[in-house]
């Protein structure tokens, strides 16, 4: 027996403001409640709908589904509207509510021809609110993926997705689906993928007219349209890389500007024809929509075990993982970057870009263009797949001025936003930053640490001589003498260091600084790493389940570390590699044990993750280091002994993303900075993964991200086009049995 399944939509007009004076206009949301004859409540997942700014006539694209067994003539609907305020002290503000019967709306005519029926009530409190039930297909159409990006537009733009309805007073044109802005972004935005359940925006005829709007959205007042044009699903699916499409004038009559050009627009998981839902307990492909926080929301009763068919079930041990050194704003200075538009090194222009590009990562479908990997071992399944696996960032170089942008970036998006900085006032107190997607992850364990404190076994100390330590030592005026001009010299070095880029220019003016300083002892490399402030920050994740519940095989750590820039101390970096590396493998062995009161046999860990800025060559001794977990004794670079103590490598070996599928990239930085004969062009940033052994899972690369040659760069950077002097690295992977 097929189930019929009904959706509620609402919409208003004419609301009352209760904003209040001076306080703008109202952010209206509607609440519901179902009742059942018997007067039991049935609960929603989402039991109310998104809120819709600056607006007194609301059209709310979220909607709620529920099986028509459910219910009876006499079944109440129950609405409430309410203003949100935005203070956290203050209570929202009532608008006005009222109950809609199910009897009103006339159900043989909703399951026959007429697909749909609007019923309106006035609300005592000014306005009228107007409910829609519609019949649902018994057969998916699946859903449809769409990538638009925008041309010469507005600030602030968003789009609407429309469709009429076939009631006999109503051809209006209502909103289905709602983008959210691409706030302080001018001319050319791409918004995030879209996925619309096609019977929702055209019930399933793929040649129905449809209708695309572009709106200005105001924070002040009521939002401008921009534009629009009338099209079909068909038509976005043919056209899509296609030439760019102009936007027609709008209702008002004022001049469109603009163009829309479509990235992507595919369906699916459509079922055949002769599918059906037959009962209430099985898969809802109409739960998909309840379950992206970008899609058109829709609820459902939670007595009807629901899930959802936006192919997470295929993908949900996938992850994709970026790396991003955003460079500093503070960094960032035409003095520094002299081979560098200053125009381009501004953060109004820099920042933008950033934010875009860290957007693109988030909808990049997978085996796209501009990728690489193991292809022969993609199925056609997973080829066919428009959704983007939930995407991880680890970003360094964050300063405060960029950290507070990517907050707010970040958490508009659903995403958790962990931060360590530590820096100084001329770097901006840069540190780094972990970003993850809640609604795809759940947060086990969270680690902020300062490396050098964390190092296992401590650090050499000299034995104190009891009786030596009696004995006259130096003067007062001898020893303040020499802390003074240890204090000067440092100062001097740390500050011409810290503006040097990598390369053998930079080695051979650091040795002739030293020699002019007449520095009397050479670095300890054991006291310089131990005083280094770096910071790691590790998040432990554990991927989620399409019904909101967790996968325990699904666990697994992600660090972000930006090394130190101490290319002028080999031995420094050494240290640092294998002290970041062991204390990832450390915390991903704390983790595991802390889940498993049983530890299975030959299991001792969760699978890991290292990301950052390096600061090390794929040729280099730290890379060795780290990817075979050995550095000989022999080797120039291998760290000394200190008061008895032997340094030795315990971390064990980790394996690189982009070398797994091939090779590193040619380069991942390209700058030319002051001083500088040639530019510096070398791989610095990498994504290390652990490799298999007494780990739960192990990871597959599916793809990285090719990055572009020296030729085909445009560098040095920053650029018009890049925004930091380090590209954006990607992996795509996939947590497999081990």
């Amino acid at each position: 027996m097929t189930v019929e399944k009904l959706r509620l939509t609402l919409q208003a007009t004419d609301l009352n403001n209760v904003a209040g004076s001076w306080k703008g206009t109202s952010d209206p949301y509607a609440e519901v409640t179902l009742l059942t004859s018997d007067g039991r409540e049935l609960k929603l997942d989402t039991p109310k709908t998104e809120v819709v700014k600056n607006n007194l006539s609301p059209e709310w694209t979220t909607s709620f589904l529920f099986d028509r067994s459910t219910v009876e003539e006499t079944s109440i609907i129950k609405v409430s509207v309410v203003d949100e305020v935005t203070k956290e002290k203050d209570p929202d503000i009532p608008m006005g509510s009222t109950e809609f019967k199910m009897e009103e709306f006339k159900m043989e005519d909703i399951l026959g021809n007429q697909g749909s029926i609007k019923v309106g009530k006035e609300l005592k409190e000014g306005g009228t609110l107007y409910a829609r039930i519609s019949k649902v297909p018994a057969r998916s159409a699946g859903k449809l993926a769409l990538s638009l990006q925008g041309g010469n537009l507005r600030k602030d733009a968003y789009f609407e997705l429309c469709r009429t309805y076939d009631d006999e007073d109503d051809t209006s044109w209502t909103p289905v689906h709602r983008s959210r802005p691409i706030e302080n972004y001018y001319s050319n935005p791409k918004w995030r993928r879209a996925s619309i359940d096609v019977n929702r925006l055209c019930d399933g005829d793929l040649n129905r007219e449809i209708k695309l709007a572009l709106f200005y959205y105001d924070r002040k007042k009521d939002d401008k349209p921009m534009g629009a044009f009338y099209t079909t699903v068909n038509e976005l699916i043919r056209t899509a890389q296609s030439a760019s499409r102009e936007l027609q004038n709008n209702e008002s009559g004022a001049k469109a500007q603009g163009t829309i050009t479509v990235h992507e627009c595919k369906i699916t998981g459509a079922e055949p024809a002769s599918s059906s839902i037959t009962t209430a307990n099985n898969n809802e492909s109409q739960l998909a929509d309840n379950t992206s926080s970008d899609d058109t929301n829709e609820s459902q009763p939670t007595n009807n075990n629901g899930s959802d068919d936006t192919n997470d079930s295929q993908i949900i041990n996938n992850v994709r993982i970026v790396s991003y050194n955003v460079l500093s704003s503070k960094l960032a200075r035409p003095s520094h970057f002299t081979h560098s538009d200053p125009d381009h090194l501004t953060m109004e222009y820099r920042l933008p870009l950033i934010l875009q590009k860290l957007e693109e990562e988030m909808n990049r479908s997978t085996s796209s263009s501009d990728v690489a990997g193991m292809e022969d071992e993609v199925s056609k399944e997973d080829e066919q797949s428009p959704s983007p696996p939930p995407t991880i960032f680890a970003l360094q170089e964050i300063c405060y001025s960029f950290t507070s942008e990517l907050h707010t970036f970040f958490a508009q998006r659903g995403y958790q936003f962990v931060t360590g900085l530590y820096g100084k006032s001329f770097n901006g107190y840069m540190g780094i930053g972990i970003a993850y997607p809640t609604e795809h992850f759940e947060t086990v364990k969270v680690d902020i640490c300062r490396l050098s404190d964390e190092r296992i076994g401590g650090w050499p100390r000299e034995e104190i001589d009891e009786s030596a330590a009696q004995k006259k030592g130096p003067g007062f005026i001898e020893l303040f003498s020499n802390a003074i001009n240890q204090f000067i010299r440092n100062q001097i070095r740390n500050r011409v260091i810290k503006q040097l880029p990598l390369g053998g220019q930079s080695i051979k003016f650091i040795k002739k600084l030293g020699s002019n300083l007449q520095e009397d002892k050479p670095i300890d490399p054991w006291e310089m790493s131990e005083n280094r402030f770096n910071v790691l920050v590790s998040v432990a994740l554990r991927h989620r389940h399409n019904n909101g519940a967790s996968s325990g095989d699904g666990t697994f750590l992600i660090s972000n570390y930006h090394m130190p820039c101490a290319f002028y101390a080999p031995p420094v970096m050494n240290i640092h590699a294998e002290m970041v590396v062991r204390r990832v493998q450390t915390l991903a062995a704390d983790v595991y044990e802390s889940l498993h009161e049983d530890k299975e046999e030959d299991i001792d860990t969760i699978p890991y993750i290292l990301a950052g800025d390096f600061n090390v060559m794929p040729d280099s001794p730290h890379y060795k280091l780290i990817t075979t977990g050995r550095l000989d004794e022999s080797d120039p670079t291998y760290p000394p002994s200190k008061f008895g103590v032997d340094w030795t490598v315990e971390a064990e070996a980790m394996g690189s993303a982009y070398a797994v599928v091939g090779e590193e990239p040619e380069f991942t930085n390209y700058a030319h900075t002051q001083g500088q004969e040639e530019p510096f062009i070398g791989t610095l940033d990498y994504i290390f993964l652990s490799r298999e052994g007494k780990t739960t899972r192990i990871w597959k690369v599916n793809e990285v991200t090719k990055l572009p040659s020296k030729a085909e760069s445009g560098g040095p950077f920053p650029n018009a086009v890049e925004p930091s002097d380090h590209y954006l690295i990607s992996a795509d992977l996939e947590l497999v049995s081990n």
